[in-house]
This record gives structure tokens, C-alpha cells and sequence, in this order.
């Protein structure tokens, strides 16, 4: 019950709804279509996968290291169909760093779509934006121990490319206010 009540209290202080909640995403079941459904699984501490099923079967199932910390399911690139796009904490590095995976469904299969090494600098975190008429990746990337950055990228093709920093170099609360907005 505490697990819970700490769940919901994170999601109203930032804004959260329960589509964004990574400490719960057993409960999060997104609808592909009438009869396909998208949700993630955490395997154990270090591997999560992504399951695609319908009331019969699972349809497809995509294994990543890391552990996630957001998951969403919007169309990222542009061509009218949701991708998925989960940000994680990856163990593959000395220091664990925040990264961005993005998949495709494509004939009831999960394929990559992209798996980035760095979306920018050391992302804290992110979140899934309208920017003129797209959706666009919003970041809050820590510069060094003082300062920070608010950006947003945008699909390229293969890879996301940055298209503004609303905050270059400022103290956490600024930027966090920003990003936040």
C-alpha cells in the first residue's frame, strides 16, 4: 500500500499520469488496436522486455537490458502509426546512464526502430511533447554538478536531432521548471 500511495504522490508532483509510471508497469497495458495490446514486463534487475499479445496469444516479445524509467506509446517519427519509446537505465556502462530505445510494431512483430547511445548530455530524464504539429522529445540533461539543460529533439529520419535548448547552463531549479512546463 505504501509502494502505492508513493506512486501516486510522484505522479501529481510531477505531472504524471499512469501511462509514465516505470515503478508500476505490470499495471500499464497500452491498446494497439480492437485486439492487440502492448505492455512491459520487468524480467529482473537488469532485463525488461516489451509484450505484444491478444487475448489468445503474445504475438511478440522484444528482451533490452536496462531497467526503464519511462514508457510511452505515440508516434514519434511522423508516419501516423505509435511507436514505443522507453527511456532506461543502462547497466551495459561503468556509470549507469539514462538512454532512449525506441521500437516499432510492424505485422504483430516489435522491431527497432532506434537504440541511442546518447540522446545528449547526461539526460535525467524526458518526456513526449507536441512541437509545431510533431511530437517531440523533451530532455532534462545535466551539463555538470551545477548545471543544466532543457532540449528538444526531434525524429530525423534514423536518430533524433536537436532543435532548441530551452535552458543551456542553469542551476536545477530553473531548469527543472522548464522542462516541467
Amino acid at each position: 500500500m505504501k509502494n502505492i500511495i508513493l506512486i501516486l504522490l510522484f505522479a501529481f508532483a510531477f505531472g504524471l499520469n499512469a501511462q509514465e509510471i516505470a515503478s508500476n508497469f505490470e499495471n500499464v497495458v497500452f491498446d494497439v488496436n480492437k485486439k492487440t495490446k502492448l505492455k512491459l514486463v520487468q524480467n529482473n534487475d537488469s532485463i525488461f522486455s516489451i509484450v505484444l499479445f491478444n487475448k489468445k496469444d503474445v504475438l511478440s516479445v522484444k528482451k533490452q537490458k536496462g531497467t526503464p524509467f519511462r514508457f510511452f506509446f505515440e508516434d514519434i517519427n511522423g508516419d501516423s502509426v505509435k511507436d514505443i519509446i522507453v527511456g532506461l537505465n543502462n547497466p551495459n556502462y561503468k556509470k549507469i546512464q539514462k538512454r532512449l530505445v525506441c521500437y516499432k510494431i510492424v505485422q504483430n512483430s516489435i522491431k527497432k526502430m532506434w537504440v541511442g547511445t546518447y540522446l545528449g548530455l547526461n539526460m535525467q530524464d524526458f518526456r513526449i511533447i507536441d512541437y509545431n504539429n510533431w511530437k517531440a522529445i523533451k530532455t532534462l540533461e545535466k551539463f555538470n554538478q551545477n548545471s543544466y539543460i532543457v532540449a528538444i529533439y526531434v525524429w530525423n529520419g534514423f536518430g533524433f536531432r536537436l532543435i532548441k535548448r530551452l535552458e543551456d547552463k542553469v542551476p536545477y531549479k530553473k531548469a527543472f521548471e522548464t522542462y516541467m512546463k
